[in-house]
């Protein structure tokens, strides 16, 4: 054999090399996730923060029993949810205690709030309830509708940035006590006094947000008059499984067979698979997502009455942060700092962000009755706001009062933007149209009743003339396929290789 033929031959091994380790580097599917039937290590994980919920599933139930019953002795740090009695240790009478959970007979249940502490509450057959943010009467009204036995007090035309929120006219069910700005001791007292019947089986609730951002000491007033506090993620991240919680302890009030039964408690149940069925899928993919491969994205809150100034950039903590990075995105929000950064300009913003691949401006005036307004001047900030980001990058309106419930139509959004190429997924995922139209029946309002949500909607598909965008009900743009990269390029050096050695047969 002549040296040509030789050499040859070898280049023809190599290619055949090549083409093999093509075909092999391309991912044959995701193979099934290996499931733990024991408990969560981290109370995040469960789907739902009662303690008790010892498989980490959206309910209480026989399972549970199970599961605490293989843990006895283990240590708390290692299995918090089945430490259903909060006393610090795994024991048979953490199985007594879900025992009455199940069964009713139990007069309160220990979860963890949006701060990750774990609290007591108490189970009353009917509760009134003050919300004291826009965004947690969002959700508390959602649980009113789940159950007739709550009752929600909201706030009666309270002023937010430039424009009026009016709870009567928003949200169906709520009592309207005025402006609710501010709440202090004194207040409390007034308040607990004018919303707490007379009855003894019935329990006053003030829900609100995390307790570094609201009224630090409303558990102290709490103990002295006799109220209870919730405090709920609703923009913050995992919103769904702090609904899911809410409506398993407002589920323990006016129910025959105990906490977890009834039709508020069915209701909360139907809502939470359709929408942890969602979030299970985008999740799984997008940890599948090197960082390297993920599109850069960065949110910002804006008032849409100043151009200039782009309120906040959201880093780790603020719950978009996580969102991004759940829905598949690479979140480049620590550019600006450890946490959510104020009073950045579009130019700041653009400085820090050539390479960014997609911006999203969110209204922070969502709660405004006017939705036509606010949607023309978010079409005006995106065309402002193209001038300032690099080619190509693409830029998004919404609107911020995509928490709570909606928060689920949100992350179809942000996967069929951060993931379009993910074909896949895409086809499993709903079109916006009908992650809406399923929001609104599950919850049982109709488009018409909260106007935010019509503004959301709205702006959700604002974009600016002339800005390469994308339809987030189809794929396209994006990152690179790889998939279909390593395809084309196992080909490639097939059709190399035949070649090759065609022409060495020829020799």
């Amino acid at each position: 054999m002549n040296k040509t033929k030789t050499g040859m031959m070898a280049v023809f091994a190599v290619m055949l090399m090549l083409a093999t380790l093509a075909v092999a580097l391309v991912p044959a599917g995701e193979s099934e996730a290996v499931t733990d039937s024991g408990s969560p290590a981290n109370y995040q994980d469960a789907k739902m923060w009662v303690l008790g919920n010892a498989n980490g599933d959206t309910k209480i139930n026989a399972d549970d029993k199970s599961v605490i019953t293989s843990k006895i002795g283990t240590p708390v740090t290692e299995a918090p949810m089945c430490d259903a009695d909060h006393n610090g240790s795994i024991t048979a009478d953490d199985v007594t205690f879900v025992e009455s959970l199940i069964d009713g007979t139990a007069d309160y249940c220990y979860y963890y709030n949006v701060d990750g502490t774990i609290c007591k509450f108490t189970f009353y057959d009917k509760i009134n309830t003050i919300a004291l943010h826009r965004c947690v009467v969002r959700s508390a009204t959602i649980l009113a509708n789940f159950d007739t036995d709550v009752t929600i007090v909201g706030m009666d035309s309270a002023p937010y940035g430039e424009v009026e929120f009016n709870v009567s006219a928003n949200y169906p069910g709520c009592v309207n006590v005025g402006v609710l700005k501010e709440i202090s001791k004194e207040n409390c007292a007034t308040y607990y006094h004018d919303y707490q019947e007379a009855l003894t089986d019935t329990g006053l609730v003030i829900m609100v947000g995390t307790i570094g951002y609201y009224l630090p000491n409303l558990e102290d007033w709490a103990v002295e008059y006799g109220f209870q506090v919730v405090r709920i993620p609703t923009w913050e991240h995992h919103p769904t499984e702090g609904l899911l919680t809410t409506a398993y302890l407002f589920a323990g009030c006016g129910n025959s067979n105990g906490p977890g039964d009834g039709d508020c408690w069915q209701h909360a149940q139907k809502y939470a698979d359709w929408a942890f069925g969602i979030l299970d899928k985008i999740k799984a993919k997008s940890t599948t997502i090197p960082e390297a491969d993920r599109l850069k994205v960065l949110g910002v809150y804006t008032t849409t009455k100043n151009y200039e100034h782009v309120n906040h950039t959201r880093g780790p903590g603020s719950g978009d942060y996580e969102n991004f990075a759940d829905a598949g995105g690479n979140n480049i929000a620590t550019r600006f700092g450890p946490g959510s950064k104020a009073d950045w300009t579009m130019e700041n913003i653009a400085s820090y962000c050539g390479d960014l691949d997609i911006l999203i401006l969110m209204s922070t005036n969502c709660f405004s009755t006017n939705a036509f307004n606010v949607t023309e001047d978010m079409k005006e900030l995106t065309e402002k706001m193209d001038g300032y980001v690099k080619k190509g990058c693409k830029v998004y309106a919404m609107s911020w009062a995509l928490n709570g419930a909606p928060f689920t139509v949100q992350m179809v959004y942000y996967a069929k933007i951060f993931m379009p190429n993910d074909t896949a997924l895409q086809a499993e995922l709903p079109t916006m149209e009908q992650a809406w139209a399923k929001y609104l029946e599950l919850i049982g309002w109709n488009s018409r009743t909260d106007i935010s949500l019509d503004i959301q909607k709205v702006c959700s598909d604002v974009n600016a003339p002339g800005v390469t965008t994308m339809d987030p009900n189809s794929s396209g743009g994006g990152s690179i396929n790889m998939t279909l990269v390593g395809g084309v390029a196992a080909a490639a050096v097939i059709i190399i290789a035949i070649i090759a050695f065609a022409f060495m047969r020829k020799k």
